[in-house]
C-alpha cells in the first residue's frame, strides 16, 4: 500500500510583480514546484528555455490561450491534431527548441511523432505536468487524464507543477530523488472573500446580484458553478438568457445548445463576454482570462443539484480567482449549502478501505490462479475487470496487486 515519503523541501522568494524568470533560471528537474501564486509564469518560464519541452496541460482551452499568447512558439496537440503535424514541426529546421503542449489523452499521439521523427523523447525532452492536481482530481471522470503518468518518470528531466500541488505518495517520486520547489510570496496575497452558507444557494445568489452587488454599465460578473444544468436553471429563473454566455465542455456545449436561449462556448474568448458569465469546472485552472475592468467572481456550490457542484478549499478556491490576470476583483463571493450525509474519508480510513479492496481483489485473482475450470476462471477474470479497484493497478499481471500507483 502507499505510505507517506520523504522529499527535501527548498523555499524560494518571490517579491511583488516579480515572475518566477525573474528567480528562476529555468524549472529544475526532478522537482515538484508548488508555485503558492497563480499567474507567475510557469508555463512561460519552460517556453522560453532553450531546450525541447512537451508540457500537459489539464484541457484544451488553456493550450488554445497559450498559443494565442504565444504566438508561433508552441505546437498545441489535442483532438484534431495529427501526427504527420507533429512529426512536421519536429523536423522543421527553422524550430530549434521544440515546444510542444498537449492534453494527457493525446500524450500518445505526441509519443509516436517523436519516435518517428527519430528523437529520444526521455533524453531530449523535459516533460512539464501543469496543473498535476488536476490528475488526483479529475481522474473520477477522465480515466486517461493519468496515462502520462508511466513514462513521466522514463524522462531524465522532468517536473510536477501547480500553484496548488499535492504531495503525491507515489514512491517513485521518492526513488527519484524528487524535492520540493516551493514559493514563498513576501507579501501578502490573500484576497477578500465573503462566504454565504444557506440552505438555497440560488435565493442567495438572486439577492447578491438583485441588492448586494452594484454593477457599473462596463463591469461583468464570473460565476463559477460546476452544473449546466443548474446554470440554465439559475438564468430561466432569472430571466437573463440574452445578458448571459456558458462556458462549458464541447459535450455540455452541443446539449445546452438544444435547449437553450443562451449563447454557448467550449473556448475562452473575451469577445464572447457578456454580462453575466457562467463556467464550469474546465476553466477553474490554468486557462487567462483578460478582462479591462475589474470582475465580480462568484462560485458556487448546490449540493442538491450534484456533489461536483463542490469547491476544494484547497485548489478549486486558489485557482479560480487566479484566472483574472493582471487586475483586481471588484468582489470575490463563495455561496454553499451543505450536506450531512455526505460521505467522506480521512487519510487513514482511505487507506483502510484500500487495503480492504486489495485483499479482496488478491482474493479473486487467486482463485483464477487456481481454478482448472474453463468457465470459473473465465467468470472470475471477468469480475477482476469489473471491479472499480482495479484503475489503481498498473502492470497488471501475477503480482498486480502489488502495483498499486
Amino acid at each position: 500500500m502507499s505510505k507517506s515519503i520523504k522529499m527535501r523541501r527548498i523555499f524560494i522568494v518571490i517579491r511583488k510583480k516579480q515572475h518566477l524568470q525573474d528567480i528562476l533560471a529555468c524549472i529544475p528537474s526532478n522537482c515538484i514546484l508548488v508555485k503558492v501564486l497563480t499567474g507567475v509564469g510557469a508555463t512561460h518560464l519552460e517556453i522560453i528555455t532553450r531546450r525541447h519541452s512537451i508540457i500537459i496541460e489539464p484541457n484544451v482551452p488553456v493550450i488554445k490561450g497559450k498559443k494565442k499568447s504565444h504566438k508561433g512558439k508552441i505546437l498545441g496537440v489535442y483532438e484534431g491534431v495529427y501526427l504527420p503535424q507533429i512529426v512536421n514541426y519536429l523536423k522543421d529546421p527553422k524550430v530549434k527548441y521544440k515546444k510542444i503542449m498537449t492534453t494527457p489523452e493525446s500524450f500518445q499521439k505526441v509519443k509516436e511523432a517523436i519516435a518517428e521523427a527519430g528523437m529520444d523523447m526521455y533524453q531530449e525532452f523535459f516533460l512539464m505536468f501543469d496543473e498535476c492536481d488536476r490528475t488526483s482530481k479529475d481522474v473520477d471522470f477522465r480515466k486517461d487524464i493519468i496515462l502520462p503518468m508511466e513514462d513521466f518518470f522514463k524522462f531524465e528531466s522532468k517536473a510536477f507543477v501547480s500553484a496548488t500541488a499535492t504531495i503525491p505518495s507515489d514512491p517513485r517520486f521518492e526513488n527519484q530523488n524528487f524535492e520540493i520547489l516551493e514559493v514563498v510570496p513576501d507579501f501578502d496575497y490573500a484576497k477578500q472573500l465573503d462566504l454565504v452558507q444557506t440552505n438555497n444557494p440560488f435565493a442567495a445568489l438572486k439577492k447578491l446580484l438583485h441588492e448586494d452587488i452594484t454593477l457599473k454599465e462596463d463591469e461583468q460578473i464570473f460565476i463559477f458553478f460546476n452544473s449546466t444544468i443548474g446554470i440554465m436553471s439559475v438564468i430561466e429563473q432569472l430571466e437573463i438568457q440574452k445578458q448571459s454566455a456558458i462556458f462549458c465542455s464541447s459535450n455540455s456545449a452541443e446539449k445546452v445548445k438544444s435547449s437553450a436561449n443562451t449563447t454557448v462556448h467550449y473556448d475562452i474568448d473575451e469577445r464572447k463576454f457578456k454580462k453575466y458569465n457562467f463556467l464550469t469546472s474546465r476553466f477553474y485552472s490554468a486557462v487567462d482570462i483578460n478582462v479591462v475592468t475589474e470582475p465580480h467572481v462568484i462560485m458556487l456550490t448546490d449540493l442538491k443539484i450534484a456533489e461536483h457542484t463542490m469547491i476544494d478549499p484547497y485548489s478549486d478556491l486558489i485557482q479560480i480567482p487566479g484566472r483574472f490576470r493582471g487586475i483586481d476583483l471588484a468582489s470575490l463571493t463563495y455561496i454553499t449549502n451543505h450536506d450531512t450525509e455526505i460521505h467522506y474519508r480521512t487519510p487513514n480510513e482511505a487507506k483502510a478501505y484500500l487495503k480492504g479492496c486489495a485483499e479482496t481483489y488478491k482474493t479473486i485473482q487467486s482463485l483464477r490462479d487456481v481454478s482448472t475450470n474453463d468457465g470459473s476462471k473465465e467468470t472470475l477474470t471477468e469480475a477482476l475487470n469489473r471491479i472499480s479497484y482495479s484503475r489503481f493497478l498498473r502492470d497488471c499481471n501475477a503480482n498486480c496487486v502489488n502495483g498499486i500507483i
